[in-house]
């Protein structure tokens, strides 16, 4: 009985402590807000605490204002660059107002911190720019803003700055907001780092109307639609950012020149990183895993470099170009996607040069409808499901060389109705069918110093209407089947100087075509891998003894009938 009084008067006396001082709180009418909200991981981590006071809504309109406003409300500061007025430590219930504070108009320098400000609705009529319903509106400062440590949430826009350069935006959290977390316009030159903009219904960061020079770094930003969007805003930097949503965890429109790196976009997102109409920007050293659809897309964008990223277990492509030319992709890692590591639709004149695309379930490098005059080269594609590097209907001066295509589950290198294609010096090696396959009226192309070796069909097979390739220089050995085979209306192919040695068949011709020439190849010895050869020609005599004995056998349980012919 004892303990048990013991153990509920210190009970009472706990919640009597605590009941105190929320009343303590409530009678000097401050409420608790978070201070240094670090933005290293998703979440909110509370550093530090403070107080706020609560305010009315805050509306400057030129420095007189500003000054007048800062001498009534003791603010400190003198609006130059090195002693900046300072709004701080201020609650702001903005509800059914257009803007919670507002600054317009001044050319004095001004630093807003550790506010909590929320509730702004865009106005319904003439609402852009000054009525845009923002929880902390900038327009027209030439001075120098400073906004930092705020909590902007349940707005219609977080932030939202307009005509605004050479400024920061730090350390803020701007979530929940009816569309942006953070909206630079027309705006140059500011850094916009270590934000949180999480659940805004439709950007976490938006970059519109001719905004350059920005850089945005070290944000974590999960929009309903895009992370981090671009519109219309050349020359940015965005690196470093943590980016999810719905549609793309980074998307830049009609934004060139601009550098995205060192970005994790992903997990369940419809692409990580995208260009849309967007040249001469370098996307570099992104993560981009796990998106619905692709890891990096673009569209109608060119002399883009992509390079150093990681693009795996994408639902559909690590690297996606559709009508885009002149762009560089290299050294990324593509690997186990759902379809393709890398895909190249309606592309042209683009280099995709020392990849690693392996173990996707469909293609490591795919070429489809009439991508044509690009360089691929030097790429690994190991181990995907069907083909290590395909092209579809896609010819006129392709380039494939130096890649290295084993193991993967049909094909290594595989050429679809693609003309004026040159297959050189790849390494080819223990592919499930053929090494290198060319079907279907796939003319006019050179293959030339490929290793194809170990494969468990053909090293090189041609097969169906396809004419006037030359096949030079090549060196197929220990093919389970046939070094090199060619087969069904293939008409005027070169087969020159291949060396086919260990296996079923060297080189094999048939008669359905017209004017092939097979001259000065070597042929060793077919010992090594013809196990399927001795196995056809097993089962062909095993069938005719079975045939001759029954033969023979009919033949004596019928003897009555030969004599009755006799007669």
């Amino acid at each position: 009985m004892k303990r048990t009084t013991s153990r509920a008067s210190h009970y009472a006396a706990t919640m009597a402590i605590i009941f105190s001082i929320l009343l303590l709180a409530g009678s000097l009418g401050q409420v608790g807000v978070v201070v240094g909200i670090a933005g290293t991981g998703a979440g909110t981590s509370l550093t530090e605490v403070t107080t706020l006071k609560e305010h009315s809504l805050i509306r400057i309109d030129n420095d007189t204002e500003l000054i007048s406003l800062a001498a009534a409300e003791g603010w400190s500061g003198n609006g130059t660059l090195t002693s900046p007025y300072i709004i701080e430590n201020l609650e702001i219930n903005a509800t059914g107002s257009y803007n919670g504070i507002y600054i317009a108009n001044i050319s004095a320098s001004l630093m807003i911190a550790n506010c909590s400000v929320y509730g702004a609705i865009c106005a319904t009529t003439d609402g852009y720019p000054y009525n845009y319903g923002a929880g902390v509106t900038i327009c027209n400062v030439t001075g120098i803003m400073t906004i930092k440590n705020n909590l902007c949430s349940r707005n219609s826009e977080g932030i939202f700055v307009y005509g605004l350069n050479s400024s920061r935006l730090e350390d803020n959290t701007c979530d929940n907001n009816d569309h942006d977390g953070i909206n630079l316009f027309g705006s140059t030159s500011n850094v916009i780092d270590n934000n949180i903009c999480s659940g805004d219904e439709d950007n976490g960061i938006y970059l519109a109307g001719s905004s350059i020079r920005n850089t945005i770094t070290d944000n974590i930003c999960c929009g309903e639609s895009n992370g981090i969007y671009l519109y219309g805003s050349i020359t940015n930097i965005v690196a470093g950012n943590q980016c999810k949503s719905d549609d793309h965890g980074i998307l830049l429109g009609i934004s060139g020149n601009c550098t995205v790196s060192s970005n994790i976009c992903g997990s369940e997102t419809l692409s990580g990183i995208t260009l849309e109409c967007s040249n001469s920007s370098v996307v570099s050293g992104n993560t981009c895993n796990d998106n619905s659809y692709y890891g990096i897309f673009l569209d109608t964008s060119n002399n883009d470099i992509v390079s150093g990223n990681t693009c795996n277990d994408n639902s559909y492509y690590g690297i996606f170009l559709g009508g885009s030319y002149s762009n560089k992709v290299k050294e990324n890692v593509c690997g186990s996607n759902g379809y393709y590591g890398i895909y190249l639709y309606s592309s042209w004149s683009n280099t995709v040069s020392g990849n690693t695309c392996d173990y996707n379930d469909h293609y490591g490098v795919y070429l489809y409808s009439a991508s044509i005059n690009n360089t691929i080269q030097t790429n690994t594609c190991d181990g995907n499901l069907e083909v290590g590097i395909f092209l579809y209907s896609s010819g006129t001066e392709n380039i494939v060389q130096g890649n290295e295509c084993d193991n993967n589950g049909h094909y290594g290198i595989y050429l679809y109705s693609s003309n004026h294609v040159s297959i050189e010096n790849n390494q080819i090696r223990t592919n499930g069918y053929y090494g290198i396959y060319l079907y279907n009226e796939s003319s006019n192309n050179t293959v030339q110093g490929n290793t194809c070796n170990d494969n468990l069909a053909t090293g090189i097979f041609i097969y169906l209407e396809c004419n006037n390739n030359t096949i030079q220089g090549n060196t197929c050995n220990g093919n389970s089947g046939i070094g090199i085979e060619i087969l069904q209306s293939c008409s005027n192919n070169n087969i020159r100087g291949n060396t086919c040695s260990g296996n079923g068949v060297g080189i094999s011709v048939d008669t359905t075509g017209v004017g092939n020439n097979v001259s000065a190849n070597t042929v060793g010895s077919t010992s090594g891998n013809s196990d399927w050869v001795w196995f056809v020609a097993g089962f062909v005599i095993f069938l005719a003894i079975v045939l001759a004995i029954f033969l023979v056998m009919r033949n004596k349980a019928n003897p009555s009938k030969k004599r009755k012919s006799g007669k």
